[in-house]
C-alpha cells in the first residue's frame, strides 16, 4: 500500500517535470509564448498597452456564455486578401472624394418674388 502512494507520487512528480521541461523549451524557442506569459504576469515592452478584462469578461469566456469579439489592431490580420481590403479602400477614398464634393456644393439661391393676390383686380 505505502508503495503504491509512493508509486503515485512519483509519477505525478515525473508529469509535472515533463510539463515544465516543455514549458521551459517553449520559452526558449517561442517568443511570442514568452511575450504572452509575460503579459500574462502583468509585463509589457516599452510604448506598449496592457488592457486587462474584468473578471467577469473572463469568466463569461471560459464558461462559453459569450463570444468577445476584440478589435483588429495594427499588425494584425484581418483574414482578408490584400486585394479586397485594397478595393475597400479605394471606396472607402471615392466616398470620402464625394462627400467633401457635396459639402462644398453651394447652389445659387435665387431670388424668390412674392406674389400677392389681395391687391389684384
Amino acid at each position: 500500500m505505502q508503495k503504491q502512494e509512493i508509486q503515485k507520487a512519483i509519477d505525478y512528480l515525473q508529469t509535472q517535470n515533463l510539463q515544465k521541461s516543455k514549458t521551459i523549451e517553449d520559452l526558449k524557442n517561442d517568443s511570442l509564448i514568452a511575450a504572452e506569459g509575460a503579459a500574462a504576469m502583468g509585463y509589457v515592452h516599452q510604448g506598449e498597452m496592457l488592457i486587462v478584462l474584468p473578471d467577469s469578461w473572463r469568466a463569461s469566456l471560459k464558461d462559453g456564455e459569450g463570444d468577445l469579439r476584440l478589435p483588429v489592431v495594427m499588425g494584425d490580420s484581418t483574414g482578408l486578401p490584400d486585394s479586397v481590403i485594397r478595393f475597400m479602400a479605394a471606396i472607402t477614398g471615392l466616398f470620402a472624394l464625394l462627400a467633401i464634393q457635396l459639402f462644398h456644393f453651394n447652389p445659387e439661391t435665387k431670388e424668390n418674388k412674392h406674389v400677392s393676390l389681395e391687391n389684384q383686380e
